[in-house]
């Protein structure tokens, strides 16, 4: 049986998907976007989560 070869999602791809269509995006659509981008849902879930906390802090340092 041949394997299915995966790429694992970046940063790059978190990043763009939090500023093309914001902070609020879901698990579920997330994880839709990473199938059809043929990406591992759970680090593409991750690292998107990670870049909207690091974007919360940017945000709250730039209002002092």
């Amino acid at each position: 049986m041949e394997k299915k070869e995966q790429k694992t999602s970046n940063f790059g791809t978190a990043i763009y998907i939090a500023k093309t269509h914001g902070n609020n995006i879901s698990d579920e659509k997330l994880t839709e976007v990473a199938k059809a981008m043929k990406l591992k849902p759970k680090v593409l879930i991750k690292n998107y989560k990670s870049v909207v906390s690091i974007n919360e802090i940017v945000g709250s340092l730039n209002a002092l």
